[in-house]
């Protein structure tokens, strides 16, 4: 997996709180998920279709993992996964 692909997710889950916080976070992959930031259900809902959208891929089977990730590293870990594998 490649920087860009990292920076891709991160830039999708910085959309996502931007949008629902009215703030831009500083995200790096070590950034803990939180859901008073706007990753909530309807933002784990945006996030997944973004990244389906973006990466080209189906995350139908993920969104357990996707709910219950807890920082950043996870979710590109779970969306790599679903790519590679």
């Amino acid at each position: 997996m490649s920087r860009e692909d990292v920076l891709k997710v991160i830039n999708i889950y910085s959309d996502i709180v931007e949008e629902n916080t009215g703030e831009r976070p500083i995200v790096e992959e070590n950034t803990v998920i939180s859901r008073e930031d706007g990753f909530d259900s309807l933002g784990i809902v945006d996030f997944f279709v973004a990244v389906e959208e973006e990466c080209g891929v189906d995350l139908e089977d993920s969104i357990v993992q996707i709910r219950e990730a807890s920082v950043i590293e996870n979710l590109v870990d779970i969306i790599y996964g679903r790519i590679l594998g």
